[in-house]
């Protein structure tokens, strides 16, 4: 399983090129799942292209980036096909509702069984953790996205650690059963 949870997106270049390493192709022929579902408000919308640019200044072509707003059913076969799945920021209960009304956990499974990269950013990364009620239980442990102090980089035991912290400048990283704390 391939998880990066971070608060802000690529605003740290580091952070770039781990998931660009992570990536089992070259970033150029990447083919990504755009999920701006969370920014459910005019207001919100507005940033769309912040999150969406992210993925094209880390190199992914425009026409290898379909956008699902998790507002009709998904072909599950399709989705072996992406190498990441990209989760915008806003609200982590819509975002959450959406997934349960679309029966769309399944295909997530199945994506991070087939090598997928899941990438969250904010209420992304807060979905993937044990924030809310049905989360995606990718990690076992809450998250603090935005924290001014963020949890001590390296690997991490979650054993030790019921929440997690990250700065705007912080990642946490899932690379098979090692977890980590990147700056």
């Amino acid at each position: 399983m391939k998880v990066i949870l971070t608060s802000t997106g690529f605003d740290n270049k580091n952070i770039e090129k781990i998931f660009i390493n992570l990536l089992n192709v070259p970033v150029d022929e990447a083919k990504a799942l755009f999920i701006p579902t969370a920014l459910n408000t005019k207001e919100s919308r507005e940033y769309v292209h912040v999150f969406m640019d992210d993925l094209l200044n880390a190199g992914i072509k425009r026409n290898n980036i379909d956008t699902y707003d998790l507002d009709a059913p998904y072909d599950e076969k399709k989705i072996i096909k992406y190498d990441v799945m990209f989760f915008c920021p806003g609200s982590p209960e819509h975002l959450l509702s959406k997934i349960k009304e679309m029966n769309f956990y399944k295909p997530i499974s199945e994506f991070l069984a087939n090598d997928g990269i899941y990438f969250g950013v904010s209420a992304g990364s807060d979905i993937a953790a044990n924030n809310l009620p049905n989360n995606l239980r990718l990690i076992d442990a809450s998250i603090e996205t935005h924290a001014k102090v963020g949890s001590e980089c390296g690997v991490i035991n979650i054993n030790d650690s019921s929440i997690i912290k990250i700065t705007d400048n912080q990642a946490i990283i899932i690379d098979g059963k090692e977890i980590s704390i990147v700056e």
